[in-house]
């Protein structure tokens, strides 16, 4: 019995080694535990798709000829990458999904999904005091799935304040019909299901609306200039979409600035890569829907995808 758990021993500790050495080659882990952390998060995985004897050639391969992450179809090019090789790939989405502490740079900054993922597959790359990924100089943010982009400075609370303050009077607001503020009026304007409501309240008269959406902007300190305002009263109607991506414009550019990184990855599951480095590039994402909590001190902002 005792030469069988030695022997189990010895072959554990080998594999283990294996992906051991492959974070050490990496500089993954800032420290022997956080180091240790990750391996064992790793290994089920590696087990899971058994390419213990696979790890010398995927690393060689990685080092050898880099791969380049793509807009588009992740997996898709990871499987021509390895020669159509399906176990690979299937392993790479595993750890896609992997956020292990061991990669947490401090306790209100964890590691995010296709953190790993990056680390290992572009073995060059290295963890940043600040950002999620440095690579060839550069700072990369990633994301995954259920993207939120908020506002760096503008709560939920001093957006209702400043919308009430511009607005009351000059146009009728809409009723909120559940949460902590039932029965009251408010004017949430970027609310898609009131979209119709303000259509015709800012339809009554152009000259005014023009004026509130100005200082609707420059209230809540987002940038708009007169062609912005032009474009969102195209064809001399109020047009909420186009409103919208102004204002997911502002937040991006804060966000950018706040976070200091050159480019973002949204990974989503992998198959529709978007890669936004400018705020033009945002005309791949979709809003999905908004996160302007009007009676709480959370900063307002949009899921994407």
């Amino acid at each position: 019995m005792n030469n069988s758990n030695t022997d189990f021993n010895i072959e554990l500790d080998k594999r283990i080694s294996v992906i051991r050495d492959w974070l050490n080659e990496n500089k993954i882990g800032a420290t022997k535990e956080k180091r240790e952390n990750i391996v064992w998060e790793m290994f089920r995985y590696v087990v899971k798709h058994d390419i213990d004897n696979d790890i010398h050639r995927i690393k060689d391969k990685l080092k050898q000829t880099p791969f380049c992450i793509k807009p588009g179809d992740l997996w898709k090019d990871l499987l021509e990458y390895f020669d159509n090789n399906t176990k690979f790939v299937e392993f790479f989405k595993d750890i896609s999904e992997l956020t292990p502490c061991g990669l947490n740079t401090s306790p209100n900054a964890c590691c995010g999904k296709f953190e790993l993922f990056y680390r290992l597959a572009l073995p060059n790359s290295t963890q940043p005091t600040k950002g999620d990924i440095m690579d060839n100089g550069k700072i990369y943010e990633l994301k995954g799935c259920q993207v939120r982009i908020s506002d760096t400075e503008l709560t939920g609370i001093e957006y209702k304040k400043n919308c009430s303050n511009i607005f009351e009077g000059h146009i009728v607001g809409n009723t909120v019909k559940s949460g902590g503020l039932i029965g009251s009026n408010v004017y949430e304007i970027e609310k898609t299901q009131h979209k119709s409501h303000y259509q015709i309240e800012f339809g009554k008269d152009l000259t005014v609306s023009k004026h509130l959406l100005r200082e609707y902007f420059i209230r809540n300190g987002w940038i708009c200039t007169q062609e912005d305002i032009n474009h969102i009263f195209e064809n001399d109607i109020w047009n909420q979409d186009i409103m919208q991506k102004i204002l997911l414009r502002n937040m991006f550019i804060k966000y950018k600035q706040k976070k200091e990184f050159d480019t973002m990855y949204i990974f989503g599951n992998g198959t529709n890569v978007k890669i936004i480095r400018e705020p033009e590039d945002l005309n791949q994402i979709q809003i999905t829907t908004d996160y302007f909590r009007i009676n709480q001190t959370g900063n307002v902002g949009w899921y994407i995808e």
